[in-house]
């Protein structure tokens, strides 16, 4: 604020950002209300989850991925989807999953363009044992076990079942957005910030430590800058507690991802690199769905004699 001798400009500027101050006060305070609402939205979410019996999700992962090809050395797009349909029990915990992986990759050879496709699916099945969890798969015509430690499963969820009944390692700082209709259902709509913790977790998981190293040493800052503009996106039934869809769709971080890897270091990259890292903006986009349906509607959950026969994942 520029000085000035008038002592009546001094004192009406000093009201004047009295006034700023206490609306400034009272923004900060309406955005924490709002965001106390949007989290007891979650709460009340998670409870109800929590105490069902189970619960239908129908999830899709799609992708658009960049990698170098193995053999030219060249970038080259890789879009992949996976689809999952899981069904998970409480009291005890435990989990069913089918899913299909399919990647198409568009391969260059001697200037002819096409596409290698492949369809994986498999079959899960989840048990809590001890204190751990337990987790049995069939693909490629083999049954596998793998033992995770509580926090390792909930952190490293891809199947979605944690996002509402952890909801706390995943979201935070939330606000509603108002009303929607999906599928004919009247929907209460609200996004919520990812957590620092789960923010490196998916950073890491999508392989983005790789275009953060141009731009420094400083990993935490340089994970929230790049994290800060991906949401998760949750519908809420207006008539009951349950959630009806969540999405998070991480294709937002490219703008980030645009401005702090590219543009502000432009003077430091060459032009095949500039121009890489530009190809990869445009091209990638992940974006995660799921739908909860059926509860308390699904059959009991058995675990096959062959997974109980699973060879352990390693050995």
């Amino acid at each position: 604020m520029k000085k000035t001798i008038s002592l009546i400009l001094i004192l009406c500027l000093s009201a004047g950002f009295s006034l700023l101050t206490a609306c400034d006060a009272n923004k900060d305070k309406d955005n924490n209300t709002a965001s106390d609402e949007a989290i007891k939205l979650l709460e009340k979410s998670s409870e109800y989850y929590n105490n069902a019996k189970n619960v239908r999700m129908d999830s899709l992962i799609d992708s658009v991925l960049i990698y170098n090809d193995m053999f030219s050395g060249e970038p080259a797009i890789c879009g992949t989807q996976l689809n999952l349909v899981t069904v998970m029990y409480n009291n005890p915990f435990s989990f069913t999953s089918e899913g299909l992986f399919t990647y198409d990759d568009t391969i260059e050879d001697g200037g002819i363009s096409y596409i290698m496709q492949n369809n994986t699916k498999s079959t899960q099945y989840g048990v809590v044992n001890d204190d751990k969890i337990s987790v049995y798969q069939f693909a490629n015509e083999e049954w596998l076990k793998a033992d995770l430690s509580n926090e390792d499963f909930i952190s490293n969820d891809t199947l979605g079942l944690n996002y509402i009944t952890k909801y706390d390692k995943f979201m935070t700082e939330g606000k509603i957005l108002g009303n929607e209709k999906i599928s004919g259902l009247d929907t209460i709509k609200a996004e919520y910030k990812l957590t620092e913790d789960y923010s490196k977790i998916i950073f890491l998981r999508y392989g983005f430590q790789e275009f953060a190293a141009l731009i420094g040493n400083d990993t935490d800052k340089i994970i929230s800058d790049l994290m800060k503009d991906v949401r998760f996106t949750v519908w809420f039934d207006e008539k009951s507690d349950e959630v009806a869809k969540l999405e998070v769709d991480l294709t937002s971080l490219m703008k980030t991802f645009r401005k702090l890897v590219i543009e502000d270091n432009k003077e430091h990259l060459s032009k095949e690199k500039y121009d890489y890292l530009n190809y990869c903006a445009d091209k990638i986009s992940i974006k995660n769905t799921i739908k909860f349906s059926n509860v308390d509607q699904n059959k009991e959950f058995v675990l096959p004699q062959e997974a109980k026969d699973a060879k352990v994942h390693g050995q």
